[in-house]
């Protein structure tokens, strides 16, 4: 039963959210075990915030945010929380004063991502809207119906043929699960359609024409496309290089991870 009891409190966090505070975990374990003397738990205000300041040290030197320092902190709560420990030495004044500081001292300007234009996707569209390859139509479903649908990498690529619902004036997308979807309970988007070349209906209808239809659960997107570093930077190039004034490097990074999600690169 303690087997089964321990994979419940597992699943009551995401899979990725589990892998994140096991290797944060980790770190404090391997750490207060290369001490001597030093529990790893309970662990020790005092040595959590020693370790805080090692953290800070070494990240500091290497140039990085105070990312990696919260993900051990954090991870250092959750295997506290995990024992069954009500009192977390994480709470404790001298750890949350730690943290500060090296938030402070580790602080970074923030530069997020700009978003894709429309006369951006607009271009890329219109360049590969003759194309009948199952690559590239697989790139612009992603980009497509990502850019319509506000849809994550990792959500467009679970889904399948039988999620997809097309009608005449538009077509219902079912995601089985989402980022901000905590219990599973899917999410259903739907997208109009615009009869332009931008539309995300049409391009889904040219790509299952030529998937097989063996099984209603077969993937829309998988990793068997090749495609070369040249193509890639055709693409960064020749769309994004003329946008003067914009920033190149974020906005070129949506369309290297649409590539990398399902390509091998060759």
């Amino acid at each position: 039963m303690v087997p089964v009891l321990i994979n419940l409190q597992l699943d009551a966090k995401a899979p990725s959210t589990v892998l994140k505070y096991k290797s944060g975990w980790l770190r404090w374990r391997e750490r207060a075990l290369s001490k001597v003397g030093l529990p790893v738990i309970p662990a020790k205000p005092l040595h959590i915030a020693l370790f805080i300041s090692e953290l800070a040290k070494r990240s500091s030197e290497n140039d990085i945010g105070v990312s990696s320092i919260e993900s051990a902190i954090y991870a250092i709560k959750w295997g506290h929380t995990m024992a069954g420990f009500e009192a977390c030495p994480v709470s404790h004044p001298l750890v949350k004063f730690a943290l500060e500081g090296a938030k402070r001292r580790l602080a970074r300007p923030v530069q997020p991502k700009e978003p894709l234009s429309v006369s951006t996707v607009q271009a890329i569209a219109t360049h590969f809207a003759s194309s009948a390859s199952l690559s590239d139509l697989r790139f612009l479903f992603i980009l497509l119906v990502g850019f319509a649908g506000f849809f994550h990498i990792d959500e467009i690529r679970n889904i399948a043929l039988c999620d997809v619902s097309i009608h005449s004036d538009h077509m219902s997308v079912y995601v089985p699960q989402r980022k901000n979807d905590q219990y599973r309970e899917g999410h259903t988007a739907f997208l109009a359609r615009t009869d332009k070349v931008t539309c995300p209906v049409a391009v889904t209808e040219r790509l299952i024409k030529l998937l097989p239809q063996s099984s209603s659960a077969f993937p829309l997107v998988c990793r068997i496309v090749k495609i070369s570093l040249r193509s890639i930077f055709i693409v960064v190039w020749v769309f994004l290089f003329p946008l003067k004034g914009r920033n190149l490097r974020s906005i070129s990074g949506h369309l290297l991870v649409i590539f990398l999600s399902t390509a091998h690169i060759v």
